[in-house]
């Protein structure tokens, strides 16, 4: 029997990522839109005009960026890595619109129970209004405050729930937190694998 040997070429093709037109035009404007949509966590809650227009604006130039960006790549059946990138930038900048939902939902509750405790104390006859002895100070202290408090019913301070300023600090913190989250797991895994 003879041994027969074969000879062939072998080629290597090494291939690198060029990502320096991507983040310039894909990436660091998509991260600009993700912080912009975090601004809404400083408004004031009862600003609702200003807290949806921003919520909206964003979730619209979102959406706009993703669809341009799709018609300048060739049609693929799988997801690409810009693709989940844009996916999970307008899930944040949509989450963040959700807050605002939640936030609002809070303050009509956090209105809900101060009128409560407002008609309830409007009921409620107060002992220190009753007694005879107008003429001691703590009796004239008690009967100023509550006078004030029928008036000016209670403040804001005395509601003891979870409010809605409470939503937008934790807000503030999860978000960046849960963004930076993802930056570490993206870049690892498209960039270095």
């Amino acid at each position: 029997m003879t041994n027969n040997t074969w000879s062939g070429a072998a080629i290597t093709f090494t291939f690198k990522r060029h990502l320096q037109a991507y983040i310039l035009t894909v990436y660091i404007p998509s991260i600009l839109l993700v912080t912009i949509s975090w601004m809404s966590f400083w408004i004031d809650a009862h600003a609702a005009p200003a807290r949806i227009t921003l919520g909206i604006t964003t979730v619209l130039t979102a959406t706009t960026m993703t669809a341009s960006m799709q018609d300048s790549f060739p049609d693929a059946t799988g997801a690409k890595a810009i693709d989940i990138w844009m996916a999970a930038c307008l899930i944040f900048v949509f989450l963040s619109l959700i807050e605002y939902a939640m936030t609002n939902y809070l303050i009509v509750l956090q209105d809900r129970k101060m009128k409560k405790s407002n008609d309830a104390s409007k009921l409620k006859p107060d002992d220190s209004l009753c007694t005879n002895d107008s003429t001691s100070p703590s009796a004239n202290e008690n009967s100023g405050a509550h006078a004030k408090e029928l008036t000016n019913g209670p403040s804001k301070s005395e509601y003891t729930g979870f409010s809605a300023e409470h939503m937008d600090k934790l807000a503030r913190v999860l978000f960046a937190l849960a963004f930076l989250a993802f930056n570490a797991y993206y870049w690892t895994f498209y960039v270095i694998f």
